[in-house]
């Protein structure tokens, strides 16, 4: 514990617990938003086209996302859009475009994260050991506007001093940046401060890349990479954090 002044933590199956079947949930109502203000607009596309132009559109973004740049919230929306038609954002307009935005956002409340059921609590330990605390999350479809709102209805957006998301920081874990950013805002060295999260390529190898210690939450799902590093702890449940900080 000596020497650690503050602690990270990822959002997306860290705090917050997804299951495929809600995510296929939100894509389905991005697209009934889209096609109800298309119709409305009098563009004819059926649901087979705008199904391929939104998985065109994620292969775009992925594109982005591997020079080590990360899309904003509206640069994935026109990603799709214009994967409909390079002519259809012109036709559609800036209030059109805006409520498909919406419609794309919101559909994070049809089928929302659950807030895992260790997170106050270890965040609450986190912070009465006086560390400051930072949240460095990926955003992909969902903005990092909304995910404040969320927190702060679960309770638990009080407990951060920072909140990088990387579609306002412009980088995706694991880039350095973003690690870099938060660390900086929290006015830490990279050395005094501890990453917590589900993902080994993006949360510790990302972390581990500029000096932080990183703790992985270990799962079958993000454990790519995994067979070539090693976190400087293993968890298998978010609970086990707050002993795992002590031992470091």
């Amino acid at each position: 514990m000596a020497g650690i002044e503050a602690v990270t933590f990822d959002l997306w199956q860290t705090l917050l617990l997804d299951r495929p079947e809600w995510g296929q949930g939100r894509r389905s109502l991005r697209l009934d938003g889209t096609q109800q203000v298309l119709q409305e607009a009098g563009e004819r596309f059926s649901r087979e086209e705008l199904e391929d132009a939104y998985q065109q559109g994620l292969r775009t973004c992925w594109g982005i996302k591997e020079t080590g740049r990360e899309p904003s919230f509206t640069e994935r929306i026109h990603c799709f859009i214009d994967s409909i038609d390079e002519g259809l954002r012109g036709r559609l307009g800036e209030g059109r475009m805006r409520r498909i935005a919406e419609a794309y956002a919101n559909s994070f409340y049809g089928y929302p994260l659950h807030l895992h059921k260790e997170a106050a609590a270890v965040l609450m330990q986190v912070k009465a050991d006086k560390y400051r605390i930072g949240l460095i999350s990926n955003t992909d479809m969902t903005p990092g506007v909304l995910f404040r709102e969320y927190m702060e209805r679960l309770d638990i957006l009080k407990y951060f001093d920072v909140l990088t998301f990387s579609d306002e920081a412009g980088f995706p874990k694991p880039e350095k940046e973003i690690f870099e950013m938060t660390a900086a805002e929290m006015g830490v060295d990279p050395a005094k401060t501890v990453h917590v999260g589900d993902h080994f390529i993006n949360d510790v190898v990302g972390a581990q890349g500029v000096g932080m210690k990183a703790i992985w939450i270990r799962n079958d799902e993000g454990s790519a990479g995994s067979e070539n590093g090693q976190a400087d702890a293993t968890i298998a449940d978010l609970g086990e954090t707050n002993e795992a900080i002590r031992a470091l």
